[in-house]
């Protein structure tokens, strides 16, 4: 072996174990850098006040450092972003290095606890290296609580190992002054298991919580997600938007791509026989997404919170099904009291080449 060669190091004994290949480089599974996030902030619903503070702490000070320089103001390193999981942390962070025009590298903070001694520090320093070079950068540490939780003694190596990598996370946070255009953007889950060393004034001093959206983001969140699908005039995104309090921003999408699968596999016989391409039928208007059918199926399999108070005021449910390409008008087959003969209906009536449509009256007959 001879100088500036990599090694593997037994954690315990630190007895060279291996010489690793020269191509070896523990920074291809733990950093993603992107150049150009497509990412905006009309992909982002219901976080308006917390793009505000993200404006104000991240993307000013990139796009007129001079501006701060010259006020003699010191804007913040760092930013926390915490909040229940799937609330739309890391799609905040790619929006403000998209509006900022900056390069966006992610570290996953499980990925940079290594096997190798040494190896997650490395990374940490490589990652700031690489953020000086192709600056202005915006270093994303997402589970920052993978590596930042609270230091305390432990003969294990792992976690002696963990508080290594954290280590050399605050020397980088201290070694780069606040006028340099690289920021730092954390996200967690777990804020309250974090390091008090990490969030002092001068390191990740900025803390913005993500929560679950209410009613109103999450009809914004629908729309969004559902803008790019062939809806159905008759979809009412206001109720549906009450009917899924709990939801997280994840959820609300894995819905509408479900209610787009269900669709597109329910409908290919469908294509089959027409013999037309996918895309073509797939942008009728008179193809119907039923988006609340989808949430009743989500609800099952994911167990996720669905408040069906609201709908206990309707007198009963109207059950239609359309017949898709083949009829222009809907066809009325049950009128269900209740969700439990719903759901039997749904069992018994299958209709598997077409989609259906959930269409609910009120007590003045207004249909949504």
């Amino acid at each position: 072996m001879i100088t500036d060669d990599l090694v593997g190091v037994n954690k315990d004994s630190y007895l060279i174990l291996d010489k690793l290949p020269a191509e070896y480089d523990s920074r291809v599974k733990a950093m993603e850098v992107d150049e150009k996030p497509s990412e905006d902030y009309n992909d982002v619903g219901g976080l308006d006040k917390q793009i505000e503070e993200l404006v104000e702490a991240v993307v000013l000070p990139i796009m007129h450092a001079e501006r701060f320089e010259q006020i003699g103001i010191q804007p913040p390193k760092g930013v926390l972003l915490y909040g229940p999981p799937g609330t739309g942390k890391t799609l905040l962070a790619r929006a403000c290095a998209n509006q900022s025009k900056a390069t966006f590298l992610k570290l996953a903070g499980p990925q940079l606890v290594q096997m190798y001694i040494g190896d997650g520090a490395k990374i940490v320093r490589d990652a700031f290296a690489l953020a000086k070079e192709k600056a202005p950068a915006i270093i994303f540490i997402d589970e920052l609580d993978a590596i930042g939780t609270k230091r305390y003694d432990s003969d294990k190596s792992g976690d002696r190992e963990v508080q290594r990598t954290m280590l050399e996370l605050l020397n980088q946070l201290d070694g780069f002054s606040s006028d340099v255009r690289i920021k730092i953007i954390a996200a967690t889950n777990r804020a309250d298991i974090l390091d008090p060393a990490l969030l002092r004034s001068g390191r990740i001093d900025r803390k913005v919580e993500c929560p679950l959206p209410n009613e109103i983001a999450r009809e914004r969140i629908l729309k969004i997600h559902a803008k790019k699908m062939t809806c159905h005039p008759d979809v009412n995104f206001k109720e549906l938007a009450r009917c899924t309090e709990d939801f997280n921003g994840a959820q609300l999408k894995a819905v509408t791509v479900e209610a787009d699968t269900k669709i597109s596999w329910k409908a290919l016989p469908l294509f089959k026989l027409k013999k037309k391409p996918i895309c073509n039928i797939m942008r009728r208007k008179e193809t119907n997404y039923n988006l609340f059918f989808c949430f009743l199926s989500y609800k099952k399999k994911n167990n996720a919170s669905i408040d069906y108070c609201h709908l206990a005021s309707l007198p009963f449910f109207v059950l239609f099904v359309r017949l898709s390409c083949l009829a222009s008008s809907f066809i009325h087959i049950h009128e269900a009291k209740n969700l439990e003969t719903l759901h039997e209906e749904i069992e018994n009536n299958k209709p598997l080449l077409f989609p259906i449509a959930f269409l609910f009256q009120n007590k003045n007959n207004r249909t949504f």
